[in-house]
């Protein structure tokens, strides 16, 4: 119910800012969208939302347009476009 409560409380209080927060996903990602962008979390972990909240706060809304994975190669994280 927890991670729940959080996409509820983040999908309200960001609604302005047209991103929404999904669970469920096998991995986390951040899809940017024309009308409205998306940030999935892992299965309905609390704790991932969490996570993901705080990367696309630090993100800022200079970087949200942009679509970026992050995938991780033997320890060394690498940048996919």
């Amino acid at each position: 119910m927890l991670a729940e409560q959080i996409c509820e409380t983040f999908n309200r209080c960001f609604v302005q800012s047209h991103t929404k927060l999904v669970g469920g996903a096998s991995e986390p990602l951040y899809e940017p969208g024309k009308q409205e962008a998306r940030v999935y979390f892992r299965e309905d972990y609390a704790s991932s939302a969490l996570h993901e909240i705080a990367h696309w706060c630090i993100a800022g809304a200079d970087r949200r347009p942009v679509a970026c994975n992050l995938i991780m190669v033997i320890g060394t994280a690498t940048r996919e476009t």
